[in-house]
């Protein structure tokens, strides 16, 4: 039987939503419900490229012993030959996406086919990152 004490849901109750399946636990893609989501969105079409990629690892440092936080990236550096990137580090694995060929984003645009950055100043792209972050988990 579950159990919830002052308001606070029991390890029990949450073992038992676990169990049967539902979508704020589901564990198939190597995901559990997280306490924290934190979003990094590092838009670097300047001379910071570097300092990004360095504060970006040390970020990843700090949060991969730690199983309660889901971090989620968008990179967009200063190089024409990097292209932007949706990064996941929540997982048992870090997982890079281009950001040109994630799906279902909620604001499109037509892309130049030469071209693999995107603007990052635009907000269609900042929500459509947000939007991923928050359905990153049923993916």
């Amino acid at each position: 039987m579950n159990e919830m004490t002052n308001g606070v849901v029991t390890d029990e109750v949450i073992q038992s939503i676990q169990e049967d399946g539902s979508p704020s636990a589901n564990k198939s893609n190597g995901y559990e419900e997280k306490n924290w989501t934190v979003m990094v969105y590092l838009a670097g079409d300047s001379n910071l490229n570097v300092e990004m990629a360095y504060a970006l690892e040390q970020i990843r440092v700090v949060t991969e012993h730690n199983k309660n936080i889901s971090l989620y990236v968008y990179f967009d550096g200063f190089s024409a030959d990097v292209p932007t990137m949706y990064c996941d580090f929540s997982g048992l694995k870090s997982e890079y996406f281009q950001s040109r060929y994630v799906p279902d984003k909620v604001l499109t645009y037509n892309i130049d086919d030469e071209d693999l950055n995107e603007n990052s100043a635009a907000i269609s792209n900042v929500i459509n990152f947000i939007d991923w972050c928050e359905k990153r988990p049923e993916l």
